[in-house]
């Protein structure tokens, strides 16, 4: 571990602004990279302007993508293929409030647990090949 004044700079401000990183040296670099990339260094109005106007342009083409996909006919097709065992109207209500939201969420939550696992995986594993990387080569030079 590095002592304050040897940590590279981009650690230092990153500490001092709060932000800590447990996954290793090699993903605190990463971050810290990104994130003076991102938002500038120290952080600028520039930058957050820029990234806030990026933003709002991809929502609009997000909710206009959106609003063209629900203009196709086969939506209608799939509404009565969902509600076809469902005759009363109380408990299509609760179907399409509660039942269906449910299992989107359901899936949403998996998908999202299911990546991050894999993403933490796939950084656990170059962090190990890095540092037995680095201990072969110095056993190497000084072995």
């Amino acid at each position: 571990m590095l002592v304050p004044s040897q940590q590279p700079t981009s650690q230092r401000w990153l500490r001092d602004k709060g932000h800590h990183f447990d996954f290793g040296v090699h993903f605190a670099d990463i971050s810290a990279f990104w994130l003076c990339v991102l938002t500038g260094k120290p952080p600028s109005v520039n930058a957050w302007l820029a990234q806030c106007c990026l933003y709002v342009l991809l929502m609009v083409v997000v909710k206009i993508c959106i609003t063209v996909l629900i203009q196709f006919d086969f939506w209608d097709d799939v509404r009565d293929f969902i509600l076809s065992p469902v005759t009363n109207p109380k408990v299509e209500v609760v179907v399409v409030m509660l039942i269906i939201p449910f299992f989107i969420n359901v899936s949403i939550l998996t998908h999202i647990m299911i990546t991050s696992y894999l993403r933490m995986l796939v950084i656990y594993t170059v962090e190990f090949h890095l540092s037995r990387l680095w201990l072969s080569r110095s056993a190497r030079l000084f072995g």
